[in-house]
């Protein structure tokens, strides 16, 4: 239950992160609205396109980045707790065996 209340927070923040805001666009730099506001109103769609098509290589190597971490937390999460029983056998002496004691 806690597991999909969680995926359902997760999708919803994602939906509302992705909704346009006003105060976003409104951040742009001053030069460029200037040059943009006195050329033709195709070439302000030609820099929302181009900055459209600029995000989407920088959204897919965030998002992939994120989905290798989440695919691979278990080995992390083993390699720690193997880690850790290691230690802790070296530290009482159970690691060393019969042969060399």
């Amino acid at each position: 239950m806690l597991r999909r209340l969680r995926t359902i927070a997760v999708a919803a923040l994602a939906v509302f992160g992705m909704m346009p805001a006003s105060a976003a666009r409104a951040q742009s730099c001053v030069l460029c609205y200037t040059s943009l506001a006195n050329a033709s109103p195709g070439a302000f769609r030609a820099f929302e396109i181009a900055m459209f098509v600029l995000l989407i290589p920088t959204l897919l190597l965030f998002v992939g980045l994120f989905v290798l971490i989440f695919r691979h937390r278990a080995t992390a999460e083993a390699e720690t707790w193997t880690d850790a029983q290691t230690d802790r056998e070296l530290a009482d002496g159970s690691a060393i065996g019969p042969a060399n004691a």
